[in-house]
């Protein structure tokens, strides 16, 4: 499994996205930073992301509660 950084640059954020790990190892943490860099990261000739525009999927209470 390849390890993913959701703070690096490099990271491609403009496509699906399938984070998988076990409790406590930074999910939510990545999830938040991908859409903080979506709704203020420049995209040239795009439009800007708006909040309703971006579906964030998670399973449970917690981390539902945390991206609120």
């Amino acid at each position: 499994m390849r390890s993913f950084n959701a703070v690096g640059k490099d990271v491609e954020i403009y496509r699906n996205h399938l984070l998988e790990a076990s409790a406590g190892t930074g999910e939510t943490f990545s999830i938040e930073n991908i859409v903080v860099r979506l709704l203020i990261e420049d995209r040239g000739n795009c439009e800007a992301l708006k909040i309703e525009n971006i579906l964030v999927v998670t399973f449970t209470r917690a981390a539902t509660q945390e991206l609120k």
